[in-house]
C-alpha cells in the first residue's frame, strides 16, 4: 500500500472547569452563584412582556393591495 489512511488527531483535553473543581469550592462562593442566579431569574420575567405591535404585516398588505386597486380605478375614470 503507497497510500496509507491517515488516522484522527487524539488530544489528551482537561477542562479548566471542571466538575472535580467544584467539589473544591467554598460555601461562600456557591451561595453567592445562588443568590445571582435567583436574582437573574426575577429580573429577567420583569422585562420579558413586549408591547403589542400596531398592525399585523398580512392586515398592512391588505390595505396597501386596496389602495393600490382604488388609485388605479380612481386614474381610469378620470380619463
Amino acid at each position: 500500500m503507497l497510500l496509507k489512511p491517515r488516522k484522527n488527531k487524539s488530544f489528551s483535553y482537561t477542562p479548566r472547569f471542571s466538575k472535580d473543581n467544584d467539589a473544591n469550592t467554598n460555601q461562600d462562593e456557591t451561595s453567592k452563584i445562588g443568590d445571582f442566579s435567583s436574582k437573574w431569574r426575577e429580573s429577567r420575567g420583569l422585562g420579558a412582556k413586549k408591547p403589542k405591535r400596531g398592525l399585523p404585516l398580512s392586515l398592512l398588505l391588505l390595505v396597501l393591495v386596496i389602495v393600490l386597486i382604488c388609485m388605479y380605478l380612481l386614474d381610469i375614470k378620470s380619463k
